[in-house]
């Protein structure tokens, strides 16, 4: 460590005793320290990767370019990580002595356009984590001093800071150090710039003009008051020396804000940030597990976010413009028409602003913007056409605009795309339902003058793209922007699931972010856990077996965080079920996360088999249809308010028996003062006074106060209720057990009063709103809920004091970081959190690479590798009607010499296919309808390209869906990506592949195979060429020798066999139906 670094630490902390002691030891260890392999390597490293390439005076080439920014990556990723080491802050005070960020902004990288933008955003980064890292030494010192201050004084403790306060007070402290040498060292010049200096020296231009009164003589004296290095080598050819200087110092006294996520940054690319930002050199993906704190978290997963959105979305333009083949005037270069025919593009006609809302308090931009984009599908296909009729609510759309004629593509900065196709305008937008039709987002309508049909589409514009696009045309004060809107003449969907949650988790995780800088800061154990800190218990690095009968085990632990592993089929449904009653028993509140309802629903129908009452639980989804009736919150209230009434009515009948007048009619709240002042009253004389008599059972037999209720009650047949001791008879059968018969009288009365002070709170609430968050925030103890869900409504909850003990997150290998802090936010006060459990299944790392819970295993928090129950075996093992083996491995061969088929189309992806499976995937589920009598409902098809989804499609529609007897099956086709986190009862699974290709490489693997071969719980039927995927079988059937997912060789190998039979069972249900219908 250099001598300067040193100086300069002892100058910033001279008042700190504690501190000046320990820079002493590190300025003896640095001496070391400095002249050890790793200090050597590195500073070789520094000056061969990263200073040489930027201090370079003639043109840099591409390459050394590409590897500056790759060693400016690799020193951001260092830097963020939580693990300290003695190399780590010799690379923090190294980078400071080099100016690391002044070479970057001299360099001539900075004239190269394509890089430029690359350059400053990792300039930024580093920038960021080194003044966040010197905030971190100076707050750990201040922790130390105010510790050794606590053993002498038992004042109150001082409240931590957040590194932007440290930030803050080094800044006035160096401020300070600065002005004084103003005053001492040039007096003169100090009278003339005091007014400056006053209020306004944080800012970068007025200390530059500040700086710029003195000379490089002068310059020289703050460098070495302030003990800041100026190394030999930083030179450059467009600034002096002096300049340079001047850049170091405002670089080290200007107030450091630090990187944020704006709320001015939209969420949708324009083509600025698409075509012209040099977007091609992007941040490599690594594998990031450990982060500062939380907000350095969110911040990365902005960035990382917001590049692959851009490049994704720049690939379908891409993909579009090159199946559309638009056609450009020779000479002028405008937009005339597309010549081809895109797949999930439209020509538009007509854009519209309808309406825009003003600004909320404290906002510049609209509330809300919404336009009506009219667009023609007139060269759609069919299936083309009813996609597009079919968007759903808060779908993305783009809108282009094409004109070779712009002046903004003769830059050389524009990238190579744009200039072909002339892409003047990219705007995104997000549909909403329109106002006239419900639950439909597209209207059809009939152009009056040339008969043509025009479909249109309500979409809300990026309200804060809007303001900046407002901004621009103020500025150059051209057209108005509805004029530059309507010019657009592309519209473009985005229909992938994953392209789509790109664009919502940008919007999430800036309402994250904004959301913990305002509120309490997460701490201990769940900080940890959230930014990848290393669980630091050595005796939980084992990996235990347990099965769901055996959680005691796991009950007894004490750790927060506990990971549950296991593979399909192997009952992790179940264990979510056993952990849940384990921790109602506890008297805790369970929050269940899950990534779909059907897991959700499974899982909690198990927790009601196992003794939990249906009041105690709730179930909250976006998919309100797939919840069941007695855990949906809404019908629950109509439920209660329903059993109001009728408990309500007993009561009246109660109180007319017992002759009490006071209420004419009842509430709950009059129900508990009748229940408190009289009834309880009642029964206690009742019971002391049988204590008095000689005779206790004669006496509570005729003297019971609620006789002629408890008959009408039990509905109980007496012809003559007027003769006293047939009553008493009926109801006091043996004279011995009176005292326990009246007991359990009373207990019926008792219970009718518990329930209604259980519904009493929702007569006092008076909408259902308030009723349903006062279900899922006090009342029930199990509370299921989908990752969707959570995602639009965790504000709401938390602001609702939604609270829970334990979070257990189902499918925990299918999410992100991201959805599990929004789980944790949807808590009032996260750092009540008691447990959190993940349960995962290492074969969804084909979906989901970078999981939480890939993430979790590599922190070493205490992991159950789950084993299966004997019952989940049996099972598997069912048997089919028609069918010898319920999982069979079905050999396709090839279908008149054709195999897999690659359709490779002009700007398109190839389109996979295999007529020959496609085939046998139809024949199989005609066969399965028609002679093992299994509903439609019950069965899938799943495969794992769209090419063959399209054609099994086609197929079911020619053969199946208009038969009554076959139909169309319920969950559909759907490809693997599709089905992620989903079982069904019967699979038929195509694979398609029949010879390796890039692709099949790439997408099957060993964990996909597991994972394909267990979607059927009942049957699971898997169609692929055994030459191709033998080794994957044979690896299967070795890992499962238990016989959990017992794989053989298919029964019927030719689907034209297969359709024969289909015919002759076909033909004989059809004859028999003819036969029911003439009878």
């Amino acid at each position: 460590m250099s001598r300067i670094t040193i100086k300069r630490m002892l100058l910033d902390n001279q008042d700190n005793t504690d501190v000046l002691k320990k820079w002493a030891m590190i300025a003896k260890r640095g001496k070391d320290f400095f002249q050890s392999d790793e200090a050597k390597f590195f500073d070789c490293l520094y000056q061969r990767c990263f200073s040489s390439i930027l201090q370079k005076h003639e043109k840099v080439q591409d390459y050394q370019i590409n590897i500056a920014l790759k060693f400016l990556d690799f020193l951001n990723l260092y830097l963020s990580s939580t693990q300290d080491s003695q190399l780590k802050q010799f690379m923090l005070y190294y980078l400071q002595d080099q100016q690391t960020i002044i070479r970057c902004r001299v360099s001539s990288i900075m004239e190269n356009q394509q890089y430029k933008d690359a350059l400053v955003k990792r300039c930024e980064e580093l920038r960021h984590y080194i003044n966040y890292l010197v905030a971190q030494e100076i707050d750990e010192d201040e922790k130390r001093e105010n510790e050794s201050n606590d053993e002498n004084n038992d004042e109150v403790p001082i409240t931590p800071k957040t590194p932007q306060q440290i930030r803050d007070l080094r800044f006035y402290k160096r401020l300070q150090l600065f002005t004084n040498i103003c005053y001492k060292q040039f007096p003169e010049e100090f009278t003339k710039i005091t007014s400056q200096m006053i209020g306004s020296i944080d800012q970068e231009e007025n200390l530059r003009e500040i700086l710029m009164r003195f000379d490089e003589k002068e310059l020289q004296i703050f460098f070495q008051t302030l003990k800041i290095n100026f190394p030999q080598d930083l030179q450059s050819n467009k600034f002096t020396n002096e300049q340079i200087m001047i850049e170091i110092l405002i670089e080290d006294l200007t107030k450091y804000q630090g990187l944020n996520i704006s709320s001015d940054i939209a969420i949708f690319p324009t083509e600025e940030d698409i075509f012209m930002s040099g977007v091609n050199i992007k941040n490599p993906n690594f594998p990031q597990t450990q982060y500062l704190d939380i907000q350095d978290k969110l911040l990365r997963y902005f960035d990382q976010e917001i590049d692959d959105e851009t490049i994704s979305i720049r690939g379908i333009i891409e993909s579009q413009l090159k199946q559309l083949r638009p056609l450009f005037g020779e000479e002028t270069g405008d937009f005339i028409d597309f010549i081809g025919q895109g797949d999930k593009s439209a020509k538009i006609l007509k854009i519209s602003i309808i309406e825009v809302k003003a600004p909320k308090i404290g906002y510049l931009a609209p509330s809300e913007v919404t336009a009506e984009i009219q667009f023609s599908l007139s060269n759609h296909s069919t299936s083309s056409r009813q996609e597009w009729l079919n968007l759903k609510p808060n779908q993305p759309l783009f809108f282009i605009c094409l004109d070779k004629s712009h002046e903004k593509l003769t830059e050389q900065s524009v990238d190579p795309l744009a200039k072909e196709y002339g892409i003047k305008l990219v705007r995104g937008s997000f549909t909403t339902l329109q106002h006239d039709q419900k639950h439909q987002v597209c209207k059809i309508q009939t152009d009056k003058e040339t008969n043509k049909e025009i479909v249109s589409v309500i979409v809300k514009l990026d309200t804060i793209q809007y303001k900046n696009d407002i901004q621009k045309l103020m500025v150059q004060k051209s057209k108005f922007l509805e004029e530059i809107y309507s010019e657009a003449q592309l519209l473009i969907k985005i229909d992938r699931i994953i392209d789509m949650n790109k664009i919502s988790n940008l919007e999430i995780i800036k309402t994250l972010y904004n959301d913990n800088l305002g509120k309490k800061q997460t701490e201990g154990w769940l900080k940890n856990f959230l930014i990848g800190a290393q669980n630091e218990n050595d005796e939980l690095k084992q990996h235990m077996l347990i099965s769901p009968s055996e959680l005691n085990i796991a009950s007894q632990l004490q750790t927060q965080t506990i990971l549950f592993e296991g593979k399909p089929g192997q009952g992790k449904t179940l264990l979510a079920s056993k952990l849940i009653q384990t921790i109602h028993n506890q008297q805790q509140r369970t929050l269940l996360l899950s990534k779909t309802d059907q897991s959700l629903n499974q899982a909690l129908q198990g927790v009601l088999k196992n003794g939990i009452r249906d009041k105690d639980i709730v179930i909250l989804s976006k998919n309100k249809h797939l919840i069941p009736y007695n855990l949906n919150p809404k019908y629950r209230i109509n439920e209660l308010l329903s059993r109001r009434v009728q408990f309500l009515n007993q009561v009246k009948s109660l109180a007319e028996s017992v002759n009490y007048n006071v209420f004419l009619e009842y509430t709950c709240e009059r129900a508990k003062i009748f229940y408190d002042h009289y009834l309880l009253p009642l029964w206690t004389s009742y019971l002391e006074q049988s204590l008095t008599k000689e005779d206790s059972n004669q006496y509570l037999k005729t003297m019971f106060p609620f006789k002629r209720f408890i008959i009408e009650y039990l509905q109980l047949d007496n012809n003559d209720t007027n003769n006293t001791n047939d009553v008493d008879s009926m109801l006091f059968t043996d004279i011995t057990c009176a005292k326990g018969r009246a007991q359990d009288y009373w207990m019926l009365i008792d219970m009718i009063f518990q329930d209604l002070e259980m519904i009493l709170p929702f007569e006092n609430l008076r909408n259902n709103k308030e009723r349903q968050r006062y279900i899922v925030c006090s009342q029930t103890k199990v509370i299921g809920m989908t990752i969707d869900y959570a995602r639009n409504s965790f504000k709401k909850l938390q602001k609702s004091g939604f609270r829970f003990d334990t979070l257990i997150v189902d499918d925990a290998s299918l999410m992100s970081d991201i959805d599990i802090q929004i789980a944790i936010k949807c808590h009032q006060d996260q750092n009540e959190l008691k447990k959190l459990i993940l349960i995962g299944d290492e074969t969804h790392s084909y979906f989901l690479p970078q999981s939480c819970f890939e993430r979790a295993l590599r922190q070493n928090y205490q992991t159950f590798k789950i084993k299966p129950e004997q019952d989940q075996q049996n099972l598997q093992k069912t048997t089919i009607k028609g069918m010898e083996k319920s999982r069979q491995i079905i050999n396709v061969e090839d279908f008149k010499g054709k195999g897999m088929e690659l359709n490779i189309k002009e700007g398109k992806d190839h389109i996979v296919t295999n007529l020959a499976e496609a085939e046998y995937s139809v024949a199989l589920y005609m066969y399965l309808r028609l002679q093992s009598a299994i509903d439609n409902d019950k069965i899938v098809i799943l495969t794992s390209e769209s090419g063959q989804k399209q054609l099994i499609i086609d197929l079911l529609k020619q053969k199946c869906g208009w038969h009554p007897l076959l139909g169309f099956p319920r969950e559909g086709v759907q490809t693997f990506d599709e089905f992620q986190g989903k079982n069904a009862d019967i699979a038929i699974i195509s694979l398609v592949y029949t010879y390796q290709t890039r692709d099949f490489i790439r997408k099957i693997d060993h964990n996909l195979y597991s994972w394909i071969i267990s979607r059927g719980i009942q049957g699971n039927f898997t169609l692929q060429r055994d030459s191709l995927f033998r080794f994957l079988r044979d690896s299967t059937a070795a890992e499962n020798r238990n016989g959990l997912l017992e794989i053989e060789q298919g029964e019927i190998s030719s689907f034209i066999q297969l359709y024969k039979v289909d015919q002759k069972i076909l033909e004989l249900k059809e004859s028999e139906q003819m036969l029911v219908d003439q009878k």
